[in-house]
């Protein structure tokens, strides 16, 4: 098949910022340049603006389906040309931006061939800004441009010289990076998809334009009212100003302000302060919600018909391939709890003003919850919206084969009740027999603070997603050591009394020796507890040491007034209103409390590698367990849920061991990995791949071993930036070697008990460090081809990994010995420059017949397990594969013993929409794991939409889908 690919240079008045569907609407609008190349033909530079034409090869190529067309973000290049070929086919098109999208590329056609370290003849020309901003964009009039509100080719003869030469290396450049990453382009699906992502975008959504504008205006006129209120409470000019406002508060309460921040607004909010103060602060709060600005995006961006397309971006989310949020981002919309939501909505559409600040408190919040209902379907339709039920929750199920929580899926139960009733092995019914259980079963979420909150460490404050191990943390009374920071992902957090987190983390509030519910802590009003500057221990359940420790710490913040009577703090109970999503952190096990310090707040840790964080998070904490029994429950769900337990394991390990160079590829769990061009990918159940560039191993952050990667980065600190990212790895399972178990050392054979710390163990692949030995006392151990260890721990057998008591009749893998010249190099890699005399010893001291050449021992190898009627030891963190070689002198041989749902959850979903499509129903926007359908009345159901939701494909076969919905006329939070 020939390939076409093109450029385009265009003009319009309308911004594009908007959509290029609202851009082409501009009476303005034409298309200036047309740069193209057939196959490796040199590129040409249709100079349509100046008179020129399309050749007729051109055009007839452009409906040829023999022909290929081709362009970095063709969505543009399309809807640009289908204003002159209203019938232009578009499934002849493929976009090269999709395609450096699927390999991880970033989704500038610039950044891609920096990231490729093309020559500079194959870079994007730098001038092109200038240029577009130039002759694409509207310009002011002037008295030295006549007047004129756009640039034409004749106004700047050179410039446009250098204009066409700059779309024409955009044709070079796409060129390039297609042929680079042609033949790792996507599945055949994929291109579906896509095809169906842009039908989705042009479909749109329509909007109430008289809710929009009434929102608008009422919004002006409730701030208005605001600020006036404001000025007479401050006498200030402009309360609006945040250098006044400072002022006037420093004034007011005697001390220095910092910042009008949101959460150091609600800090202030949460302090005994005077009535005009609270005021003021509170108005702040109103007129300063972003969220209203949404109305402006959606009046800006609807078109000529009143619709709003072009919101979603295909492969918007790196690697998973999940879509992202365009324009009014529908993704982060607020949600509406209003239980007269059509009574307010009405109020709106009146333009009510007067009628809206007599019902509620706060119009600004009223309109924020209104966001969602300005999307509606025309006259004659309706919406049906259809939400995918726990997807991940059972996506992770299926990929494990856990078939006790897939069979309470396909049965409807409830998957707390039936997760109780795994882990106690009595059946538990929701307010029935043994209903006190299924509060133990809800182990799932757990709770975390928001990036940036500040941790007390003993090397200063730091924000927790940048906490080490190495970093001793504040708990109330001392500096102590943790097990590292986690990361839980995005989720919705609140602010209150200075600390954002997610509403269920465990706080401590005065009077009270046990933590609650930060959420609880809000409702109540109460103090949370302040812990100093770690200077000064506190004693928790002493109410008054806690008030002479909440004065210090406002001593130190600087907002203490002696003499000022304490008083109720039932005001910030409305607090627990202002949330918001962010990425989220947690500090696993901080000291024998369980406690730090994050923003000057006592917060409890996740514990337990979160298993006792979580239920307490659930409120276990209130049935009266200990954390002993607590960890009991921990351990019965894992015992429970094996097989999701070995997931997370198998899925690190696969990966690890792929970027380690074994050259086979890994299946693991339907999901297959391998290294290729230097690039790990990760195939999914339905055949697409996740692509991490340039893996190595090494470590993350917190020190734990990881598979770092080149990529965008999506941390507030790296959003965007191409640079080295990190995965989150060492997760660590159980099991034990008896004593005198002889393992393969930088030394030589040495039994496992005598193993130090600073000897190298052979993981089959390099001499690696590790964490010590560790004795786990006296446990019933057999005997497996002349190796003694408990029954459960798993060996490499000619079938994989397995239990070692489930090993009879097959052969254990043969793993490869060292050899001394990769022996000494490995070693070296893997300790640090200043440790010469362990390096001279690997150097000199390897045992001769175990380092030749050829191999005279057949080995094997043990999985590295952090705790195992013999005394058995095991070495925790054997380096990145977590395993390490063992050796039987009486057979002379040495064994071996020894992240993927959000990608498949967007692959059901994806599947559900092309099914949708194909059944007539029509897509106009999709959120997350739902969808919003326009039909009109009596035509599809939301039981057929929620019955082809949930079909399965052939690669997803046995995975238990469920959806919801409900049908309306303007969209909603159900």
């Amino acid at each position: 098949m020939r390939t076409l690919a093109i450029d385009l240079e265009t003009y319009s008045s309308n911004d594009i910022k908007y959509s290029v569907y609202k851009y082409v609407e501009a009476p303005d609008f034409e298309i200036l340049l047309f740069a193209y190349a057939f196959d490796d033909d040199p590129v040409r530079v249709v100079d349509l603006a100046q008179g020129e034409t399309l050749p007729d090869d051109v055009k007839a190529a452009l409906y040829d389906k023999d022909v290929l067309k081709t362009a970095f973000n063709a969505n543009f290049e399309i809807n640009c040309l289908k204003k002159y070929f209203p019938d232009l086919p578009e499934e002849q098109w493929e976009c090269d931006r999709i395609l450096s999208l699927y390999n991880s590329y970033p989704p500038h056609l610039a950044a891609v061939a920096k990231a490729m370290h093309f020559d500079e003849d194959r870079q994007k020309d730098t001038r092109g800004k200038a240029l577009i901003r130039y002759f694409c964009l509207p310009c002011k009039p002037t008295k030295a441009n006549g007047g004129r509100t756009r640039n034409y080719p004749k106004d700047a003869p050179d410039k446009w010289e250098i204009f066409k030469e700059y779309n024409r290396q955009d044709v070079v450049v796409e060129r390039a990076i297609r042929d680079k990453l042609v033949n790792l382009r996507p599945p055949d699906f994929e291109h579906e998809n896509w095809l169906i992502d842009q039908a989705i975008n042009r479909n749109g959504i329509m909007v109430n334009q008289t809710l929009v504008d009434n929102a608008i205006r009422l919004s002006g006129e409730y701030r208005e009212k605001l600020l006036a209120r404001a000025m007479k409470i401050t006498g200030l000019d402009n309360p609006n100003s945040p250098l006044q406002v400072k002022g006037w508060l420093e004034e007011r309460l005697g001390c220095t302000v910092d910042s009008l921040s949101k959460a150091a607004v609600a800090d202030m909010l949460a302090e005994d302060i005077p009535g005009d103060v609270r005021e003021m602060l509170s108005i702040r709060q109103k007129i300063s919600k972003s969220s209203i600005k949404k109305y402006d995006a959606m009046r800006m961006a609807a078109c000529h018909d009143r619709r709003i397309r072009g919101m979603f971006q295909f492969y918007g989310a790196a690697r998973t391939g999940r879509f992202a949020g365009r324009i009014v981002q529908l993704q982060n919309l607020p949600r509406n709890s209003m239980p007269d939501l059509d009574l307010a909505r009405n109020m709106v559409l009146d333009g009510d003003l007067e009628a809206l600040e007599m019902c509620y408190d706060d119009v600004q919040d009223v309109l924020s919850q209104l966001i969602r209902t300005a999307l509606e379907a025309p006259p004659g339709k309706r919406f049906i919206v259809a939400d995918f039920s726990a997807i991940e929750a059972r996506v992770i199920a299926w990929l494990a084969g856990e078939e006790w929580e897939m069979k309470a899926f396909a049965e409807g139960k409830d998957i707390y009740c039936a997760t109780a009733s795994a882990m106690f092995g009595v059946p538990v019914v929701k307010h029935g027999v043994n209903g006190e259980l299924r509060q133990k079963g809800k182990v799932a979420v757990l709770a975390c603070l928001a990036e940036g909150q500040e941790v007390l460490t003993d090397r200063g404050l730091i924000p927790i997603e940048k906490v080490t191990l190495k970093d001793r943390v504040w708990d109330g009374e001392n500096f102590v050591t943790h097990a590292g920071v986690v990361y839980k992902g995005t989720k919705e957090v609140m602010t209150y009394d200075g600390l954002t987190a997610t509403p269920d983390h465990l706080v401590w509030i005065a009077g009270e020796s046990r933590p609650v519910r930060f959420e609880d802590a809000a409702a109540r009003g109460a103090h949370l507890v302040q812990t100093g500057d770690g200077r000064r221990a506190i004693r928790l359940g002493k109410s008054h040491q806690l008030r002479n420790s909440e004065t210090d710490s406002r001593r130190i913040a600087g907002r203490y007034h002696p003499g000022r009577p304490e008083s109720s703090h039932g005001e910030t109970k409305e607090l627990a209103r202002h949330k918001k999503t962010a990425r989220v952190y947690d500090i696993r096990n901080a000291g024998p409390n369980h406690r730090f310090t994050v923003s000057g707040k006592l917060v409890h840790n996740c514990g337990y590698g979160g298993g006792i964080g979580a239920l307490k998070a659930m409120g276990a904490d209130k049935m009266g367990l200990t954390d002993d029994e607590l960890q009991t429950v921990v351990r019965k769900w894992r015992e429970a849920s094996p097989h999701i337990v070995k997931l997370w394991s198998d899925v690190e390990n696969a990966a690890m061991n792929a970027v380690s160079g074994i050259p086979t590829t890994i299946r693991q769990k339907s999901l297959h990995f391998h290294v290729e061009d230097d690039a790990l990918y990760i195939e999914l159940p339905s055949g697409r791949h996740l692509v991490y560039l340039r893996p190595h191993l090494g470590q993350n952050r917190f020190g734990s071993d990881a598979i770092l990667y080149t990529g965008l980065g999506g941390s507030k600190t790296t959003a965007g930036r191409w640079g080295t990212l990190e995965t989150y790895g060492g997760k660590l399972v159980e099991n034990c070697l008896a004593q005198g178990t002889l393992v393969l050392t930088d030394r030589g054979l040495v039994p496992i008990e005598k193993v130090s710390k600073d000897t190298l163990v052979w993981d089959g692949v390099f001499f690696v460090r590790h964490e010590g030995v560790i004795n786990n006392g006296l446990q019933d151990c057999i005997t497996v081809d002349g190796l003694s260890m408990t029954p459960d721990h798993r060996v490499l057998t000619e079938k994989g990994w397995m239990p070692c008591v489930e090993t009879q009749g097959l052969n254990w893998a043969d793993v490869r010995l060292p050899h001394r010249h990769q022996a000494d190099k490995s070693s070296r890699a893997v300790l640090r420059q200043d440790d010469k005399r362990t390096s001279r010893r690997v150097g000199n001291r390897h045992d001769n017949a175990m380092l030749s050449n050829g191999p005279q021992l057949a080995s094997r190898i043990v999985i590295n397990k952090t705790k195992g009627k013999k005394r058995v030891y095991d070495i925790r963190n054997c380096g990145p594969r977590h395993r390490f070689a063992v050796y039987d002198p009486e057979t002379k041989k040495v064994r071996l013993v020894h992240n993927c749902v959000q990608a498949i959850a967007r692959d059901c979903l994806c599947a559900a929409m092309k099914r949708l499509t194909d059944a007539g129903y029509k897509i106009c926007a999709h959120i997350h794991d739902e969808v919003i359908l326009e039909m009109p009345e009596g035509k599809g159901s939301l039981d057929g939409a929620v019955r082809i939701m949930c079909q399965n494909e052939p690669w997803n076969e046995g995975l238990v889908m469920n959806a919801d919905g409900f049908e309306a006329k303007y969209y909603q939070k159900d």
